[in-house]
């Protein structure tokens, strides 16, 4: 993989077929990311972000957003989840999503400054504090967008 790929496997996969196959694009999609997050200004730039290296992003502001998205049939290979929102938290998210058989087991990261300890009880698949590292989200999300 060439070196100026910032560590995305998926960018460069697409990208390299995409050149092998010049009619790729139409029949190709891009994995996508489901935003979960209240605070405007963190969903925009983890939305931008994660675009920049060739995810499709889908975004919402709470969990009752994000489960009514979900369920109208938005299909992500992850849910970078905040959980400090309002309407609905991400730990009422959670136990809503792992009650339900369809949404169950789309993986979840939790991205929050809450800190580890008050994680425990939410089962996620993995955890990013705030401010967040982008190489780490990005290592994480290519663990369930690349596979």
């Amino acid at each position: 993989m060439p070196s100026d790929q910032r560590g995305s496997p998926c960018r460069y996969a697409l990208r390299s077929l995409r050149d092998r196959h010049p009619g790729a694009p139409e029949n190709v999609a891009p994995s996508t990311v489901f935003v979960v997050e209240d605070d405007v200004d963190t969903r925009d730039m983890l939305g931008r972000f994660l675009e920049l290296e060739g995810f499709r992003v889908e975004v919402a502001a709470n969990g009752r957003q994000a489960l009514d998205r979900l369920t109208s049939g938005v299909h992500p290979c992850v849910i970078l989840l905040d959980l400090m929102m309002p309407v609905m938290d991400g730990w009422q998210f959670r136990k809503q999503q792992v009650l339900d058989a369809q949404l169950a087991d789309i993986p979840v990261i939790v991205v929050s400054a809450a800190g580890k300890e008050r994680i425990a009880g939410i089962d996620a698949d993995g955890y990013l504090s705030k401010p967040v590292d982008l190489e780490q989200l990005l290592a994480q999300v290519n663990q369930y967008c690349c596979g």
